[in-house]
């Protein structure tokens, strides 16, 4: 039975990184080789992949804050026609982060089986659906039920991003995408309240449906879209980008993404 030892060396701001096969008897090396690229090649193919990658990373997260907190802005609307107190309120947003919180290590540990890109749509699916499905409840219970799945279906979204990054940029660049990618946040509270609360004045009463209802129908259905794009955009490794030349793909810049070691979970 062979076993993985991986050996980092830093040469300039580069680490090179050589796998070791060890088996019973004795060790044998398997190296692989880059091919060099200068610093303004290697910085054009980072952008290139930042370009393809980080700004439906960062409007999948935009969605995902817009669809934890539109419930404030339904909140009226649920108090108004369903009767809500603000306790039953209170409840049922908590119910979202038991949810969340229960299935965040279970989501991961599928991740790490199935993949990062895997676990992102799945998730993207999930949580539309649910979102959508919210407008269908009538009570204290029917809305706890919806928070709950809401939060269950959301867990694990933030390390499958922060995973696949890792896949595609080394520790010296993934600071600086996860710095774009957090900028998801500002801009869904600049952003998300004013477009929910739009909704609601301008949808409110159509095809017999209230404003809360039109609310979690129309902002379920980016998720959805969104995962069909990731499905056909995003790749886990750079080897299976059919958008990357070969030249690009064989790189330095890649050449640390053969030791990306995929979690294991017992």
């Amino acid at each position: 039975m062979l076993t993985k030892v991986l050996t980092n060396t830093t040469l300039g701001d580069e680490t090179w990184t050589t796998d070791w096969n060890q088996g019973i008897g004795g060790l044998s090396m398997a190296t692989a080789y880059a091919t060099e690229v200068s610093p303004s090649e290697k910085k054009r193919i980072y952008r290139k992949v930042a370009l393809r990658l980080m700004p439906l990373l960062v409007i999948c997260y935009f969605i995902s804050f817009i669809d934890r907190t539109n419930i404030g802005i339904a909140q009226i609307g649920l108090e108004r026609d369903l009767g809500f107190s603000e306790t039953v309120y209170a409840l049922g947003v908590s119910c979202f982060f038991i949810g969340f919180i229960i299935f965040e290590i279970p989501s991961n540990a599928l991740m790490s089986r199935i993949g990062a890109r895997k676990t992102i749509v799945r998730i993207m699916v999930l949580w539309g659906l649910v979102t959508i499905a919210t407008m269908f409840i009538t009570g204290p219970v029917t809305f706890y039920i919806a928070r709950f799945l809401l939060g269950v279906a959301e867990a694990g979204f933030f390390p499958g991003c922060l995973l696949f990054l890792s896949y595609w940029f080394p520790s010296s660049r993934r600071t600086g995408m996860t710095a774009i990618f957090f900028m998801a946040i500002p801009i869904s509270g600049a952003v998300g309240s004013a477009m929910s609360g739009w909704i609601m004045s301008a949808f409110g009463g159509v095809a017999g449906l209230a404003d809360w209802q039109w609310l979690f129908v129309i902002e379920g259905i980016p998720p959805l879209i969104l995962a069909a794009i990731a499905w056909m955009v995003l790749c886990d490794r750079p080897s299976r980008a059919k958008w990357l030349t070969a030249k690009e793909k064989g790189s330095s810049p890649f050449s640390w993404c053969s030791s990306v070691v995929p979690l294991t979970w017992y």
